[in-house]
């Protein structure tokens, strides 16, 4: 078996450069080979995974997320290759603050298409981790919302700091059945968050029951998205758009909606709020 690289690389950068808003759940691949390029993107889930090519090395000043697949007889192998250290390592604040940086390497195109199966697990967990830390940075753009922040701390009891940009839905501000409702627009979306009196169960049916104490709709393709020891979600669609409904560590529930006629657009969305919503303690 040929010898590989999975690593992250260097760089050094003097010029401060802010990222815009809309670019930061990309991740830019850099690799000559159209083959493999496409091998990989082919690998991961697509939707899931914002995935946009980058023909040349001149504008990384302009990238947040770098993905770089070359092999040995590349021009550009050694100018990575000189900052290896192990096998395999990744680095964050590589080009500037806040910053990712991913390689894979091999001989050729064969022995590249081989490290990418089977390193295709970790590279998915590592790249998964990325698009929540991303989203949550979205969230938080524009800061945090101290006044209804504190609304919610003085009648749950929780840390919950809730972005600017979202408002109370009328009829849950009284907070009479122990959930709220918060909203916001373009698109129209919304979320619940619900804490009982009593422990939950982390299972299927009991998120699904609560989903539908909320969502006074069909649900259509429901399918457990995530499921661990603390943490059950799943998602699904009803008439006007999206969801995901999650039971974290027996405590509390939270329902996303989002209206959208696209599941990649509503999934953008989706996964800004579950960012945030997943951090309440």
């Amino acid at each position: 078996m040929n010898r590989f690289f999975l690593f992250i690389f260097v760089f050094s950068c003097s010029d401060e450069f802010k990222i815009k808003i809309e670019d930061l759940n990309k991740f830019y691949i850099y690799c000559p080979d159209e083959d493999v390029r496409n091998y990989f993107i082919s690998t991961f889930d697509t939707m899931f995974y914002n995935f946009v090519k980058l023909s040349n090395l001149n504008k990384l000043k302009e990238v947040n997320n770098l993905i770089v697949i070359l092999n040995s007889s590349d021009k550009e192998f050694f100018r990575f290759y000189k900052f290896i250290n192990s096998n395999f390592g990744y680095k964050l604040n590589a080009i500037r603050d806040g910053s990712f940086l991913m390689g894979i390497f091999g001989e050729n195109a064969e022995d590249l298409k081989y490290n990418i199966y089977k390193y295709r697990r970790l590279i998915d967990s590592l790249l998964e981790v990325r698009v929540y830390e991303l989203a949550y940075k979205r969230a938080y753009y524009f800061g945090v919302d101290k006044e209804k922040s504190e609304i919610i701390s003085k009648h749950f009891g929780i840390v919950f700091n809730i972005p600017v940009g979202w408002n109370f839905l009328e009829d849950s501000v009284s907070f009479s059945k122990n959930y709220f409702t918060m909203f916001k627009k373009n698109p129209e979306r919304k979320f619940t968050l619900y804490i009982p009196k009593s422990y939950l169960g982390v299972d299927y049916e009991s998120v699904l029951k609560l989903t539908k104490n909320f969502i006074n709709d069909s649900l259509k393709n429901v399918k457990i998205s995530k499921k661990t020891i603390e943490k059950i979600c799943i998602d699904g669609n009803y008439k006007e758009g999206f969801f995901r409904s999650c039971i974290k560590n027996n405590a509390y529930f939270y329902n996303i909606e989002v209206k959208d006629t696209s599941l990649r657009n509503a999934l953008f969305y989706i996964i800004e709020i579950d960012g945030f919503l997943s951090r309440i303690y």
